[in-house]
């Protein structure tokens, strides 16, 4: 099974509430949880201490998701945003946030899927994706697309 990178709000979906996610993203992630292949990028932690502390993310949802992180570090891995991450942003998104830009370079370099919310990183020439569902969380001031 190919590791699993899921970007902010489908990590948001799944661990709060996954009734929006598409049944295939579940079964994805869950098979990735079982295999220690699931992983986020450090800028999806960055962006929901940012959304808890602008008000748009609740005490109780950060805690959640800080608890699972905790709870299982060898099954939910985080990944840092490097020199050799840095590296891979002008091979993929060129007119992208910043934050979509490190998700995608983050999984182009590990060669990992992205599960994704985000209708402007479907088809991403650069990785491979899959379609998540619809997004829930508004991340910078802006519903995801």
């Amino acid at each position: 099974m190919p590791s699993v990178l899921v970007d902010t709000d489908t990590l948001y979906q799944f661990l709060v509430g996954s009734e929006g996610l598409s049944p295939g993203a579940v079964q994805l992630i869950e098979k990735a949880i079982e295999t220690g292949d699931l992983f986020i990028s450090v800028v999806t932690v960055i962006q929901l201490k940012d959304l808890n502390a602008r008000k748009r993310l609740t005490d109780a949802d950060l805690s959640k998701l800080e608890k699972v992180l905790i709870a299982f570090p060898s099954r939910i891995q985080v990944l840092p945003l490097d020199y050799q991450t840095a590296l891979h942003f002008e091979s993929v998104l060129d007119n992208s946030k910043f934050a979509e830009r490190a998700v995608v370079a983050t999984a182009h370099l590990h060669g990992m899927t992205l599960v994704t919310t985000n209708a402007g990183l479907r088809g991403n020439p650069a990785i491979d994706t899959l379609w998540a569902g619809e997004p829930r969380l508004v991340v910078a001031g802006v519903r995801s697309k």
